[in-house]
């Protein structure tokens, strides 16, 4: 039996947008405007479907980190950081988004959504909506399926929202 176990231990991608569009071509939705400078730096032990990784991005469009880990039975945990990324040039539309700051915690099991259960924490200290920028939005809650049960605050000086449901 062939078992192909991928090691990329300190390994450093320094790219631009041309390079991205050559290479991911049509794989890249039309939606996606991709970044004019990217740097990502991967450490990357396991398989396909059973790994652990740390991925550090800093781009055009701000920062992110993502530490991720899924074993062969499908759990899965990760912790992601977004500063100052600008969805808005990402997403071709900078009227609706723009930069988010935030923090999110996963931990569950299952790759399939319609049958996936997993806890969330995710807090956004600062996302752009809509021409405004909201503060303080906190996520606590179970994803199980396609439903989610729990808390959603919204803690800004002109909006506040405290949801605790299904």
């Amino acid at each position: 039996m062939f078992r192909l176990l991928i090691l990329f231990p300190d390994m450093k991608l320094v790219s631009d947008k041309q390079d991205l569009e050559m290479m991911a071509g049509s794989a890249i939705p039309s939606s996606i405007n991709l970044p004019e400078e990217i740097t990502l730096l991967i450490h990357f032990k396991g398989k396909i479907r059973s790994f652990e990784t740390t991925l550090g991005m800093s781009s055009s469009y701000g920062n992110a980190n993502l530490v991720a880990t899924i074993d062969s039975l499908n759990h899965f945990s990760g912790n992601m950081q977004l500063v100052d990324f600008d969805m808005g040039s990402l997403l071709k539309n900078k009227t609706m988004y723009g930069p988010v700051s935030m923090t999110a915690q996963v931990n569950g099991q299952g790759l399939d959504a319609k049958t996936m259960k997993a806890q969330i924490k995710v807090d956004v200290s600062q996302i752009y909506l809509n021409n405004y920028v909201y503060h303080n939005l906190l996520v606590d809650g179970a994803v199980r399926g396609r439903e989610f049960t729990g808390k959603i605050n919204l803690n800004d000086k002109n909006a506040v929202m405290d949801f605790n449901g299904l």
